[in-house]
C-alpha cells in the first residue's frame, strides 16, 4: 500500500494522539484489515510501532489499562514550551542601539564580538555563547532597526589624518623654487643653448611617503543614519616615513628612511647598502616622531648631495 506524501506530524497533540491510540489499539489486536489500516495509513509505520512498544510497556510494568494510557506516558519529555524572557528588555535594546550608533558616527564603531560582549555586560550574562545566540537572534528577527543591514557588520573604511599642506600658496612656493633652479643651471652651463636641449635631463625627482601600520579589513556594526561608514585605525604609532630619488636617466636614487627613536639599535639597519642591496647612499634617520622635521631634513640634504655625485 503506498503511502501519500505528508508533513511532520506532532502525534503527542491532544487532537491527534487518540488517533495515534486507536490505530495502535487495532495493531495490538491483530487487526490489520485493509479497511481498517486505511483509517490509519498516514501514521508512519516506525511511529506506530514506536508507541505500541510503549504502550505494552507500560501495561505490563506499571500495570496501567489500555485506556489509561495519556500523552504524557508516551512522550514524557514532549513538554508545553515557556516563553523564554528576553536576555535584555526593550528599554535595553534602544540603549544598545544608541551605544553602536554614537560609536560608530565618532568613526569608532564596535565589531561584532565588541557588540557580544557589551550584550554580556548589560544582561549580566558570563556566558559568550548565550549572548551570541542572542544578538544572532536580534539580527535574524529584525529588532535592530536604527542599524545599517540590521546589525550585520559592514566593511569600514580606514580614515587617514586630513592634511592641508597643498595649498595654493605651497604650489607657488613650489614651482617658483623649481624654475628659479632652473634658471641657476642654465646660467651656469654653457654654451647655453645647447645646455638647454639637455637640461631636463639633470633634473631629478624626490617623494616622500609615510608608511602606516593598519588593521587590514575592519568590520563594524554601523548605524544607518549616517551614509559613510568608517573606523579610526591608522593614526599608528610605529609609523614610518620613507623618501626617495629617481632621475630622468633611469638611475634610482638614495632611500632614505625615517624611523621613531634616538639610536638606531639595529645593526643591519646601520649599512643598507650592504645588507638590502639598497642604492648608494641610502640610510636610516631617526627622528623624534618618524615624520620629516626641519632638522631632519637638514641632515638628509648633504647626504642626497654625496649620493647624487656618486650617480653615474
Amino acid at each position: 500500500l503506498k503511502r501519500p506524501n505528508f508533513t511532520r506530524i506532532d502525534w503527542s497533540t491532544s487532537t491527534n494522539f487518540p488517533k495515534l491510540k486507536a490505530a495502535a489499539d487495532a495493531y495490538m489486536n491483530g487487526d490489520t484489515k485493509l479497511e481498517t489500516m486505511l483509517n490509519f495509513v498516514a501514521i508512519p509505520t516506525r511511529t506506530l510501532e514506536r508507541a505500541v512498544s510503549k504502550m505494552r510497556k507500560i501495561i505490563s510494568e506499571d500495570d496501567v489499562s489500555f485506556e489509561d494510557i495519556t500523552t504524557d506516558m508516551i512522550y514524557p519529555n514532549n513538554v508545553t514550551p515557556v516563553q523564554r524572557k528576553s536576555l535584555i528588555g526593550e528599554t535595553d535594546l534602544k540603549f544598545l542601539q544608541e551605544i553602536i550608533k554614537n560609536r560608530d558616527e565618532a568613526n569608532n564603531g564596535l565589531g561584532r564580538k565588541e557588540v557580544i560582549t557589551l550584550i554580556g555586560d548589560m544582561a549580566q550574562c558570563p556566558n559568550q555563547i548565550t549572548c551570541q545566540n542572542h544578538w544572532n537572534y536580534l539580527v535574524r528577527s529584525g529588532k535592530m532597526k536604527e542599524l545599517k543591514a540590521g546589525g550585520k557588520v559592514r566593511k569600514a573604511q580606514n580614515t587617514t589624518t586630513k592634511r592641508t599642506q597643498i595649498t595654493v600658496e605651497q604650489q607657488l612656493r613650489w614651482h617658483t623654487i623649481v624654475e628659479s633652479g632652473q634658471q641657476e643651471l642654465y646660467r651656469l652651463n654653457q654654451p647655453h643653448e645647447e645646455f638647454k636641449k639637455i637640461m631636463e635631463y639633470f633634473n631629478g625627482n624626490l617623494d616622500e611617503a609615510c608608511l602606516m601600520a593598519g588593521n587590514g579589513k575592519i568590520s563594524v556594526v554601523a548605524s544607518k543614519s549616517k551614509s559613510k561608514t568608517e573606523k579610526i585605525a591608522d593614526d599608528c604609532r610605529d609609523s614610518i616615513t620613507t623618501l626617495r630619488t629617481g632621475f630622468a636617466s633611469g638611475e634610482q636614487g638614495a632611500y632614505f628612511f625615517l624611523a621613531k627613536g634616538k639610536n638606531l639599535d639595529r645593526h643591519k639597519f646601520k649599512n643598507l647598502v650592504r645588507y638590502f642591496d639598497a642604492p648608494e647612499g641610502s640610510e636610516v634617520i631617526m627622528t623624534p616622531n618618524a615624520f620629516m622635521t626641519d632638522d631632519a631634513w637638514l641632515e638628509i640634504v648633504p647626504k642626497l648631495c654625496r649620493a647624487i655625485r656618486k650617480q653615474k
